[in-house]
């Protein structure tokens, strides 16, 4: 089974994220604000604290998030995507 994860749980990324656990995938996510997460925690989903965590209990990551600096950021910031990206790991922005 695949390792799914999302970075941003707004309007898109929450359903997407839903239908990802409903479809089998191992699902982690991660929102700037923790408790958009809980529902998705409630329905199967583990729930981390950064991106980083995100990608590396992750083989895809998909971001959800509003605008080019917050993807920048996301990604390549201290706790983001890419310093917690293995080999193998796809990121989708």
């Amino acid at each position: 089974m695949e390792r799914v994860g999302f970075v941003g749980l707004g309007i898109m990324g929450t359903p997407m994220a839903r239908n990802a656990i409903k479809a089998g995938f191992a699902v982690t996510v991660t929102n700037r604000t923790l408790d958009r997460a809980k529902p998705l925690e409630s329905a199967g989903a583990t729930v981390v604290r950064t991106p980083r965590e995100v990608s590396e209990r992750s083989d895809l990551v998909v971001t959800m998030v509003t605008s080019s600096p917050d993807v920048e950021s996301v990604t390549f910031g201290p706790d983001g995507i890419a310093a917690g990206a293995h080999p193998g790991c796809w990121r989708s922005t």
